[in-house]
């Protein structure tokens, strides 16, 4: 639970210091940006469900060589599909934020930038997570790197924001 509750606290500082830190604008910005990128950083993970299953029964199984070999296509399958996501994010952010906004957000352009390589982050920190060291009764590691990530966040966000507002909560 603990976990989950750090990550979910974890997506959210970062909005939260901006709107503290920023004006209403460069909030809008960036969650119009956030959204775009995460929506796509949530297809790997959702696909990635698949694959915890039969992890969790290898590991409890003692079946170790099952286990690698499934955790194998997971991780083939991030790498498949994360960094052309990230990739595309990066590239067809100015197409992207057309379409969605008609061209009035200009200024998300560069937040989905800067947050593209999270769509492949998030994938790969699923399946650290969620594949290997949760049904390996690792929880504890899990944690203390989510509270590791969320003080570098909140510190890079306290020292970013006053200066680049939503590029640097970006």
């Amino acid at each position: 639970y603990a976990c989950h509750l750090l990550a979910s606290l974890y997506a959210y500082i970062d909005t939260i210091l901006l709107g503290l830190l920023s004006s209403d604008e460069s909030v809008g910005y960036y969650s119009f940006g956030y959204r775009l990128v995460r929506t796509s950083a949530m297809l790997l993970p959702i696909l990635g469900v698949v694959f915890i299953p039969r992890v969790a029964f290898n590991y409890f199984s003692k079946e170790k060589k099952e286990m690698s070999k499934q955790l194998g296509y997971s991780m083939h399958l991030t790498f498949l599909m994360g960094l052309p996501i990230s990739f595309c994010l990066f590239v067809l952010a100015p197409e992207i934020v057309d379409v969605f906004s008609g061209g009035s957000f200009d200024r998300t352009i560069e937040v989905i930038r800067l947050l593209s390589p999270v769509a492949f982050l998030v994938a790969l920190s699923h399946v650290t997570g969620s594949q290997i060291l949760l049904p390996t009764h690792k929880e504890i590691v899990y944690l203390k790197a989510l509270g590791c990530g969320m003080v570098l966040n909140l510190i890079l966000n306290l020292a970013l924001i006053p200066n680049y507002h939503e590029k640097g909560s970006a």
